[in-house]
């Protein structure tokens, strides 16, 4: 649709533009790839299966040399445990039951299984494959903005995350409460650091200007007399209810807050980092929750996809700290 000229995408039956219900920048990233092979739809998706697992690759290693404090064995290690294996994508089932870790975690490590895989665990259109070209650069340069709060990398920041609202709903929701509780702990928290806090809500401005295409499709879509047939479509979950079946994730969420506070906030330097994962804990508890303020959610089994990949980043600094830590005591020891 878009590799022929119609973009946003819309009724493949109507001649006239209607407002676009679905993210149009995943489909957007696949027709570049069947525009370099001329229109041929399969290839250019074999080729976006070749090409995007690589940067993901890059992404996920450019991520380990930051929280692996530009470890490169370490750095190359995160970068093939993040594209071979789905422990990024399902990180919060591994701690559910001893089959879950045995079957996520150790049979990756163990040479012995040699089941064969046709695809690799990243290669479903539109998540994670395509979402995630956005969703982890948009990590990645927040967590750059934390160490270098210059204008440029605020500025880069927020237009990487501006773009989330038009990737996947799930992740622009839950990456805007982060966004929210951030900005109110940095407030509390964080109010020597002016310069942080001033290219801060500079981000904040940017992505609220990002935004607003956005919520003007939203509310045109809005207006549409079949709205009320397509919502009910989607899945919706309507009532104001504690979400009190998902008490694993959140035992999960108080562990790693924990840990955080041990490993991450007791190091004056990574104070800022710890902040940000609280954030990002704080807003998962909120959008398990969200139907308990605006009364309805859609998919509520879609969270996971916006959070575990966080999870697992959390888990990687809190291990790079205590292994840092532990490796600074034996060297006193010695």
């Amino acid at each position: 649709e878009i590799y022929d000229g119609h973009f946003p995408p819309k009724d493949l039956f109507l001649d006239q533009s209607l407002p676009n219900i679905y993210p149009p920048l995943p489909p957007l990233i696949l027709s570049a790839f069947i525009f370099v092979t001329q229109g041929d739809v399969v290839t250019g998706y074999l080729v976006a299966l070749f090409v995007i697992p690589a940067l993901i690759f890059l992404l996920f290693f450019w991520l380990g040399w930051m929280l692996f404090e530009r470890k490169l064995t370490w750095a190359v290690f995160i970068g093939f445990l993040g594209i071979l294996t789905p422990i990024p994508l399902i990180t919060s089932q591994i701690f559910f039951s001893l089959d879950n870790f045995v079957n996520i975690f150790l049979k990756n490590f163990y040479p012995g299984i040699n089941t064969l895989l046709p695809l690799l665990f990243w290669s479903r259109i539109d998540y994670p494959l395509l979402t995630s070209l956005v969703y982890l650069p948009a990590i990645a340069l927040t967590v750059i903005f934390l160490e270098k709060p210059r204008p440029l990398i605020a500025l880069t920041a927020s237009a990487v995350s501006g773009l989330l609202f038009y990737t996947y709903f799930h992740i622009w929701s839950y990456w805007l409460v982060v966004g929210v509780i951030f900005a109110g702990g940095a407030l509390v928290l964080l109010r020597k650091e002016r310069t942080l806090l001033r290219n801060l809500f500079l981000m904040v401005f940017v992505v609220f200007l990002i935004s607003l295409p956005y919520f003007f499709n939203q509310f045109t879509l809005s207006r549409l007399p079949s709205y009320g047939e397509y919502i009910n479509r989607l899945g919706i979950e309507r009532g104001s209810f504690f979400r009190w079946e998902a008490w694993p994730h959140y035992l999960l969420y108080f562990l790693l807050a924990g840990a955080v506070y041990f490993f991450l906030w007791r190091d004056s330097k990574k104070r800022k980092r710890a902040i940000f994962w609280w954030a990002c804990l704080a807003a998962a508890l909120v959008v398990w929750n969200a139907q308990l303020v605006l009364g309805f959610v859609p998919h509520s089994d879609h969270w996971p996809r916006s959070i575990d990949v966080i999870l697992f980043l959390i888990i990687l600094d809190v291990g790079s700290s205590f292994l840092h830590t532990l490796i600074n005591r034996r060297a006193w020891l010695t």
